[in-house]
């Protein structure tokens, strides 16, 4: 199945307000980002200071946050430090650049992220992938069925139907 940007950027209509809390999110209650699943993917739109929202992965298996190096060059991201990134697709040399102002999923205003240009193989509409990190920095659920990454910025408070497993 193919994910069509303009489709699905469509379909998120919250991804254009500038920086607004998703809706129903409270200070106690969770900010959610609209996700959707296509390629064996899950799919986010993320907006880099005053560009339109792209698509981007959500790798739960990554360590570090990557952008392809074109799209960081369209945006005049900053420059911080070259490094080397080891992965499935062996080593690749890239640079450590700095996004301001990035909106995930419509719902989670971030003033900085750091990326890596790398060139992804996610599929021709990826322009970069989120780390493993940006799910467990905060207490998060990923449901699939309605389509919805819900962080919880304060802590999640009611683990009613969970099964607490030893770590």
């Amino acid at each position: 199945m193919r994910i069509e940007r303009r489709a699905f950027l469509s379909a998120l209509p919250i991804a254009f307000l500038p920086f607004a809390p998703a809706r129903g999110a409270t200070q106690a209650g969770p900010v959610i980002c609209r996700i959707a699943l296509a390629e064996s993917r899950i799919w986010v739109a993320v907006k880099i200071g005053k560009a339109e929202p792209r698509l981007f992965i959500l790798d739960t298996g990554a360590s570090l946050n990557m952008i392809n190096p074109d799209y960081a060059e369209t945006l005049k991201l900053k420059h911080i430090i070259r490094t080397s990134s080891k992965g499935l697709g062996g080593v690749a040399e890239a640079r450590r650049v700095k996004a301001l102002d990035v909106s995930v999923g419509g719902g989670v205003r971030l003033e900085q992220v750091y990326f890596d240009t790398i060139k992804i193989n996610y599929g021709r509409d990826a322009l970069g992938a989120l780390a493993a990190d940006a799910m467990t920095s905060m207490d998060s659920d990923l449901d699939v069925e309605r389509q919805e990454w819900r962080i919880w910025p304060e802590g999640r408070k009611d683990w009613t139907g969970f099964t607490e497993v030893e770590s």
